[in-house]
């Protein structure tokens, strides 16, 4: 039995690796869009389903008067009308028009709407899903990029928390793999490639997604009146009453049934008044998803702009990988020209190599990002050429590590403290 149950734990584990290690390149902007805002929509319609096919009345509630009627025929058969409209009538030689809309099955009428009330959950998990859309072409294009991130999350998860020594294998191996992924790139003299045309064509769509939900349900909730959904809600907030709020007509809370029975060989005309209670429900439901696209779309707009503006400006990333190298002990900040960081940061790392270290900052630290820019740093360079560039190599004392959990060939790393503060690099 446990022994089942650590399998189970095993799998899980497993699972929740491989979609964290492909969603290390989300922001805050992304995980917004393809995981709040996606499971947000989600309960948002499972919670109004579980509401509309579990309730006795399946959403509306009917006065009748002719008890040879069935009460839930006539309540089911009210809530599925498919059309929606007004209608006149004679009153006293005046034409009147009807307070509540009327509601019927028949066929297509003019002057009459679809109704899409009773498809609210449906069309709640259809805007998660346009939510998730992004995401999902990211993770099935990434793998062009040819850099395996689940490697490199496997490799630096750990790495946050242990010695000098095992942090200085990692950065080592990680710092390897770039360099042949970078030198092995078609597009390697172009600082935008595969990763960074990806990332802005994701980040996109988000904001067009963002844009266009927020646009059409401002445009739906109200839709005829003249005026959008945040001036609705502005003047319902300075009503001050609830009551005195002007209700949407897409989710009318009174309506007129009308609607054919048969009998045998007989057809009735019915027409009876209903109240449809779930409307209420679902018109604060969208109240509040109005409120919460009008945030995301704000967030995506300004992570857009943010991402468009540090990609397109290279002083950016040569603050970030200057920043890196300064915080290293093997570095002589002294020796560490300007043009020698722009051509590393600029032409070799590209915006894709800088992508992938603050990927590998967000899941590990900075300290294992600055050992592996050095790594990298010395990698690209000839020992001479390196230590010019303010690259210290010392070869006095070392110390033998393994990395934990593999069989890999051991490594020698100088691990002596020396009174310069300056730590070896191999």
């Amino acid at each position: 039995m446990f022994s089942g149950c650590n399998e189970g734990v095993r799998i899980m584990a497993v699972s929740w690796d491989q979609f964290s290690a492909g969603h290390v390149f989300d922001d805050w902007s992304n995980r917004l869009n393809n995981f709040w805002t996606f499971y947000l929509l989600l309960l948002l319609s499972a919670v109004i389903g579980w509401q509309m096919y579990q309730s006795d009345r399946a959403g509306a509630s009917c006065l009748i008067s002719d008890r040879t009627l069935g009460v839930d025929f006539v309540n089911r058969k009210c809530w599925e009308a498919s059309q929606i409209g007004s209608r006149s009538f004679y009153q006293s030689n005046v034409i009147v028009e009807s307070m509540d809309p009327y509601v019927h099955t028949g066929p297509r009428s003019a002057g009459y709407d679809a109704t899409y009330y009773q498809w609210i959950p449906v069309i709640l998990a259809f805007q998660a899903l346009l939510f998730k859309l992004p995401d999902v072409i990211w993770l099935l294009f990434n793998g062009y990029a040819g850099i395996h991130m689940r490697d490199i999350y496997r490799l630096t998860n750990w790495a946050s928390g242990v010695s000098l020594v095992e942090r200085r294998y990692t950065s080592t191996t990680v710092a390897r793999y770039l360099n042949n992924w970078l030198n092995s790139c078609i597009f390697a003299r172009f600082p935008w490639r595969v990763l960074t045309i990806l990332t802005g064509i994701t980040k996109f769509l988000y904001l067009v997604n963002a844009l266009k939900q927020f646009t059409v349900i401002d445009s739906f909730l109200l839709s005829g009146t003249g005026n959008n959904f945040g001036y609705h809600v502005l003047e319902g907030l300075k009503a001050s009453n609830f009551s005195q709020w002007t209700h949407s007509p897409r989710f009318p809370r009174s309506v007129l049934c009308e609607f054919e029975m048969r009998s045998l060989h007989n057809v009735h005309e019915v027409l009876t008044q209903c109240v449809l209670p779930l409307n209420e429900l679902q018109e604060q439901v969208y109240l509040f998803v109005w409120v919460w696209l009008l945030f995301v779309t704000c967030v995506t707009v300004y992570s857009f702009i943010v991402w468009a503006v540090t990609t397109i400006v290279p002083n950016f990333k040569i603050r970030y990988i200057k920043r890196l190298l300064v915080m290293s002990p093997d570095m002589d900040t002294e020796k560490i020209f300007d043009n020698d960081i722009r051509t590393f940061a600029c032409n070799y790392l590209g915006n894709d190599g800088v992508l992938v270290l603050e990927a590998i900052g967000e899941n590990a630290s900075l300290l294992l990002v600055s050992d592996i820019v050095v790594s990298m740093w010395s990698q690209q360079f000839s020992p001479p050429l390196a230590q010019s560039r303010g690259h210290v190599i010392t070869t006095d004392a070392s110390d033998q590590v393994q990395m934990p959990g593999t069989t890999d060939t051991v490594l020698q790393f100088d691990i002596s403290e020396r009174r310069s503060s300056k730590t070896t690099l191999v």
